[in-house]
């Protein structure tokens, strides 16, 4: 039997990381194996992932004193992994029941797909008319919300990928990593209906701890700081923007291609 594996990368979130990690192993099938990277000595989200290593769905633990990020945890966990379909839910993501089973089998049933993904907006942040060009229906009865790239967490990608293009670079983002796979012919996107995924850092979702602008400052999620975001209402908004983005942006961005054809030409990628 086909099996799947799964990374979490936990940091400073207790409250987060206790959700999270309870969710996804709640929805996990027997084929799944779950690995974890912990990263830095935060004590109380340490002690809340150590309890739950303990359980049966966990094949993996990881404790890293340093805090190494994203790209080093993942490209340990892409290297060592064997599974066909390998995936990452963040430590403040909640995903529901069967996505994995839908995900998966979308996978099986279309060869073309790379990377498929839960949707980690808010309902209020899709507009079918802004999106139904890009929604594209695949064999055996799937559809999906076709882009370049997807962020990194609830999704599912083909190992085939990695195994073509090789690990994350050292300052590479996970989208970025992704166009590359769309560059080498796979498909990305959102499976379509969406399989929501509830992303605790929008204050919108329920769960989440950012109430106020000082909830914002104390907790900073990484996204908030690369964007330079200082309260609550520019937070959704930036959400909002990426999402419509999302939805209006072609299928297949030229501008992302015209630097990829270059990038290849140079020969600074992995064929």
């Amino acid at each position: 039997m086909d099996f799947t594996e799964i990374l979490m990368i936990t940091y400073n979130r207790p409250e987060y990381t206790k959700i999270s990690l309870a969710k996804l192993i709640q929805h996990c099938p027997e084929n799944v194996r779950i690995w974890i990277w912990h990263n830095g000595d935060h004590e109380e989200t340490l002690n809340i992932v150590k309890t739950i290593a303990k359980e049966p769905q966990i094949f993996k633990f990881f404790h890293s004193r340093e805090n190494l990020k994203l790209n080093t945890p993942t490209n340990w966990f892409w290297e060592n992994s064997t599974a066909p379909l390998i995936g990452k839910v963040d430590d403040d993501c909640i995903v529901p029941s069967e996505w994995i089973e839908k995900i998966g089998l979308a996978h099986k049933e279309v060869p073309k797909l790379g990377v498929l993904s839960g949707w980690h907006f808010e309902e209020e942040d899709f507009d079918y008319n802004l999106a139904r060009k890009k929604i594209v229906k695949l064999p055996k009865g799937h559809s999906l919300l076709q882009h370049p790239w997807v962020g990194g967490s609830g999704y599912l990608m083909k190992r085939a990928c990695y195994e073509k293009i090789g690990c994350l670079k050292e300052n590479d983002t996970f989208p970025n990593y992704c166009i590359n796979i769309r560059w080498h012919g796979w498909l990305n996107g959102w499976y379509y209906p969406f399989i929501r995924v509830i992303h605790m850092d929008d204050p919108r979702a329920p769960g989440s701890l950012l109430k106020n602008d000082n909830d914002l400052r104390k907790y900073m999620p990484l996204t908030i700081a690369k964007n330079k975001v200082e309260t609550i209402d520019q937070w959704i908004k930036l959400n909002k923007r990426t999402a419509f983005s999302i939805q209006k942006s072609p299928k297949e961005p030229k501008k992302f291609f015209k630097i990829w054809r270059l990038i290849f030409r140079m020969g600074l990628v992995n064929r």
